[in-house]
């Protein structure tokens, strides 16, 4: 079995019964999904009660942040079939025109468990000029994996543990993300990383759980964001035609 055919089946197993994608008791989930809320909060305040939004993802969680009349898809129907405007389907193959929305979403490390050229490329497709994508995902440059074979490369499959049971992901550098965004005709506006303390815990064999409190001093470690463990981004799609936009 390929790598990517056991992240796909790690994520059929977790997420196909429609079961909550984030867990109270899990620390590491809780404060992992506290810094996307404080970012996409902030990032959604500047986008009009009529924009067109894309939840690309979208799990079972209702966010308070996101807008009733957001399309949620997510690739398992169980996950999406009780939330507003759902949709099924793949990252890699999204069911939309192009130029459908204003804005896109995709947290939750959605973006580990998709082949990130493809889905990235078709995130993009879907937005309209000048719109905005916030784009989430687990990062190879966390200091979780410094000094290992994992540490800094574009594309890697990791064995990890999600919520205390055992998970595959891919993780990717935050240089091979900000290329394919770029290159995708998206201007990164503003990166954060979170879990940055808390990952290097996690080098020196502490427990996620254990670890997971030191992300409250996220603040503190701004300087050394390029080492956390989640990244995220917004960014805007150029107003050029598509075909124009050079590498």
């Amino acid at each position: 079995m390929s790598d990517g055919e056991e992240i796909r089946r790690s994520a059929s197993a977790r997420y196909a019964t429609g079961d909550e994608i984030w867990s109270s008791s899990d620390k590491w989930n809780a404060n992992k999904k506290s810094g996307i809320e404080r970012f996409c909060r902030e990032a959604l305040q500047a986008v009009s009660e009529h924009a067109t939004i894309l939840n690309a993802g979208a799990g079972s969680h209702r966010y308070d942040w996101m807008p009733d009349h957001a399309v949620n898809l997510d690739r398992f129907a169980a996950q999406v079939m009780h939330l507003p405007n759902p949709v099924v389907g793949e990252l890699e193959m999204l069911p939309f025109d192009d130029e459908a929305f204003d804005v896109v979403v995709c947290v939750g490390s959605v973006l580990n468990y998709a082949s990130a050229l493809e889905a990235i490329s078709e995130l993009v497709r879907v937005l309209k000029p000048g719109g905005m994508l916030i784009l989430h995902y687990e990062s190879s440059n966390s200091a979780e994996h410094i000094g290992t074979s994992l540490w800094g490369r574009d594309v890697a499959p990791l064995r990890t543990i999600n919520n205390g049971q055992p998970d595959m992901v891919w993780v990717y550098s935050r240089a091979f993300v900000r290329r394919a965004v770029t290159r995708n005709g998206i201007t990164i506006e503003r990166e954060q990383g979170f879990h940055i303390g808390s990952a290097g815990l996690l080098r020196l064999g502490v427990s996620q759980q254990a670890a997971a409190p030191a992300a409250k001093l996220d603040r503190f470690l701004r300087p050394f964001s390029f080492f956390a463990d989640d990244a995220i981004l917004i960014g805007r799609k150029s107003e050029e035609r598509a075909g124009e936009v050079s590498d």
